[in-house]
């Protein structure tokens, strides 16, 4: 993997090295997508006959469940939204890489926040449900 010490001209003005950068927007891209099937996983054990890629919300009655429902339709709302905002970038100047490395940044805290999200509501309805 090498080295993710910053070295003086590759630091932004944050001090982040656009390696940290990427490095930790693929960690939150990985566990986003794990949490993103562990939920949709759940979800239609729970619910069957439930076609979950329509987006169709539950009427089942079942809070949880319909909380989850909902809660992946948000998650695949913000990949669709970030896969846009970064394929607005064209052309590799210094300035549209150092924008993409921010968006990059940006994306990451919004991915982690989902998935923790996510995490958080699965593991209320796995214990509600034991």
């Amino acid at each position: 993997m090498g080295n993710l010490l910053p070295d003086k001209d590759s630091v932004n003005k944050d001090g982040y090295s656009p390696e940290y950068i990427v490095l930790g927007w693929l960690d939150a891209a990985t566990n986003f997508h794990r949490c993103y099937t562990h939920v949709i996983t759940y979800v239609s054990q729970h619910v069957p006959g439930q076609d979950l890629r329509k987006g169709n919300p539950l009427d089942t009655g079942q809070f949880p469940i319909g909380q989850l429902h909902r809660m992946l339709i948000q998650m695949r709302r913000e990949v669709e939204m970030l896969a846009q905002d970064m394929g607005q970038g064209r052309g590799f100047t210094k300035l549209s890489v150092r924008k993409s490395h921010k968006k990059l940044a940006t994306h990451t805290l919004f991915l982690n926040r989902l998935t923790y999200q996510a995490q958080l509501r699965l593991d209320l309805v796995s214990r509600s449900a034991s």
